[in-house]
């Protein structure tokens, strides 16, 4: 897969839930009208799904994306298009004051009914960074 393709994806991931005429996430406001389920600190290590019905993300819970599956043994996480997996996983990183922090342990974990929601507050950061992960259907 290209790096091209790649990296449009994502920025249609981040970008398509956007409202231009109020500047709003539009995503952000229906998710703040939905109970979400906050996940347990001992489940952190554990998998989640994220599912349209066609590209579906599978990670960890702390936001990372470990070799996972038995039936294609390790390859089953990350972000597919059944049969064609896409990505293998992902990382970011925040620059602050010179000092770059890995978003790579989440602080908490909240399911929604469409999508799931990853807190992350970098030690020494004085900064929270949130990761939505949502699948558009169709």
């Amino acid at each position: 897969m290209s790096r091209q393709f790649s990296c449009i994806l994502l920025i249609l991931l981040f970008f398509g839930c956007k409202n231009d005429s109020s500047r709003e996430w539009v995503l952000f406001d229906d998710l703040s009208k939905q109970e979400g389920l906050p996940g347990k600190s001992e489940y952190f290590n554990t998998p989640f799904v994220t599912a349209g019905d066609r590209l579906y993300m599978i990670g960890h819970q702390n936001g990372t994306f470990p070799d996972l599956g038995w039936h294609v043994e390790g390859e089953m996480g990350g972000i597919w298009l059944h049969p064609i997996k896409l990505l293998d996983g992902f990382t970011a990183s925040v620059k602050v004051n010179e000092k770059v922090f890995c978003l790579d342990q989440a602080d908490s974990f909240i399911n929604f009914p469409f999508s799931n929601l990853l807190q992350f507050r970098p030690t020494g950061s004085g900064i929270e960074v949130e990761r939505l992960h949502f699948v558009p259907d169709g």
